[in-house]
């Protein structure tokens, strides 16, 4: 049987625009994940923390998962919430400021439940300012 090539959309949050990418029948979601974490430098090291979400939902995709069998919409997300940030910046400063830019993605679009803006105004301010 021939491999099918066909093309998934991934967004990561340091770039505007969505990767396309051409995808053989037989790539899984963590084979996607190297390809990615590759291109934006993230070492072997914190790999393991990358995984790709359907976009939209709170859905990651299982590591064999085949990336071509669903949806062809996905987001590079860091799946774990990371315990001590400061060891995460003195094992890659990459994959730390990719943490930094998803998480105030996540504010930003206000997609973290227990912060809503309204009840959290003045914090979120302050983390405005600190953005800046």
């Amino acid at each position: 049987m021939a491999t099918v090539e066909e093309t998934v959309k991934v967004a990561v949050v340091t770039d505007r625009s969505p990767n396309i990418i051409r995808c053989s029948s037989t790539m899984t979601a963590e084979e996607l994940c190297i390809i990615l974490c590759k291109k934006y430098k993230i070492p072997p090291l914190t790999r393991t923390l990358f995984a790709l979400r359907v976009k939209g939902r709170d859905y990651f995709l299982k590591d064999n998962a085949k990336v071509l069998s669903s949806t062809r919409d996905y987001e590079l997300r860091i799946r774990f919430k990371v315990p001590r940030l400061e060891l995460l910046i003195t094992l890659d400063e990459t994959t730390y400021d990719y943490y930094f830019l998803q998480a105030r993605s996540d504010v930003y679009e206000n997609r973290i439940p227990e912060i809503k803006y309204p009840e959290h105004k003045k914090e979120m301010l302050g983390l405005g300012i600190a953005d800046m």
